[in-house]
């Protein structure tokens, strides 16, 4: 599933960086997700998360793009749409 939200977010032309992000014990870690970098889109993935969380990441920040033209297996669809319906986290 990871591979496959990879290669999605290359399709539109965004980078994906696994970086681990924040430091350890901060009191609201940042798991990651989209940014501008220089004018171009960047998704950043926090490399120490678990595989499904890091495809929640992703999921969430291709939600945010339009995918209606854009082929992708159907599980890959459902979980980009139902990271589109859940509200951020405080």
């Amino acid at each position: 599933m990871l591979g496959q939200l990879e290669a999605v977010a290359a399709k539109l032309g965004v980078e994906v960086r696994f970086e681990a992000l924040g430091q350890d014990g901060d009191a609201a870690p940042t798991r990651g997700g989209l940014c501008r970098v220089k004018g171009e889109d960047v998704i950043y993935v926090d490399s120490r998360l678990s595989p499904p969380d890091m495809c929640r990441v992703l999921a969430e920040a291709l939600s945010h793009f339009d995918l209606s033209d854009m082929f992708m297996p159907p599980a890959v669809r459902r979980l980009v749409e139902r990271a589109s319906a859940v509200e951020p986290e405080d």
